[in-house]
């Protein structure tokens, strides 16, 4: 039976490197063991595994808000696809730009790099001032805009309109609309 145990572990990856190379066997061992070992006392050991990087609590709510985006009459969906990165920069920039130019709040990316991410990374203070959007980028953003969706649907865009639904769900599931604004209309 010890044999056959043996013979096993010889033929997994950390049996032969332990045959190959005993120094690199040890690095690699420790490496692995001190990762399981931070996993369990639930220490982050970025970029491997961070805890809390999901660990925001959502709560059911009453009211939705989504933004709508029409492109050439054609309402803009997105589907659960390899492009993932598309869709976000798609969606995240455009409600960024809502968010600033029609709602009037602070951006909160400029926020968060003044004042909490240069003050814990001094040493990168400096690339702040390139990292914050400004007056003149939000000015440009509807032509950005078109252009990237027009790449990205690999046709020609005439004109977008962007409309802000709220929505509940019913008692029976069923989704509702309970208002729509018209955000923004880019020719």
């Amino acid at each position: 039976m010890k044999n056959t145990i043996a013979r096993i572990l010889n033929q997994t990856y950390f049996g032969k490197l332990f045959h190959l190379n005993k120094i690199l066997f040890v690095v690699i061992t420790s490496f692995f063991a001190l990762s399981i070992f931070a996993n369990l006392i639930r220490l982050e050991i970025s970029p491997f595994f961070v805890w809390n990087l999901y660990a925001e609590n959502y709560f059911p709510k009453n009211k939705y808000t989504v933004n709508v985006v029409k492109y050439n009459g054609k309402e803009l969906t997105f589907t659960h696809t390899w492009l993932e990165a598309r869709q976000i920069i798609i969606s995240d920039p455009l409600a960024n730009y809502l968010s600033v130019t029609v709602d009037h709040h602070p951006d909160f990316w400029s926020d968060y790099l003044e004042h909490h991410w240069a003050v814990k990374h001094p040493e990168f203070k400096s690339a702040v001032s390139c990292l914050i959007n400004t007056p003149a980028q939000y000015k440009a953003f509807p032509g950005w805009f078109k252009k990237y969706l027009s790449n990205v649907k690999h046709e020609d865009i005439k004109d977008i309109l962007v409309t802000r639904k709220k929505l509940v769900f019913g008692k029976s599931g069923d989704l509702q609309e309970i208002a729509s604004d018209t955000m923004a209309m880019i020719p």
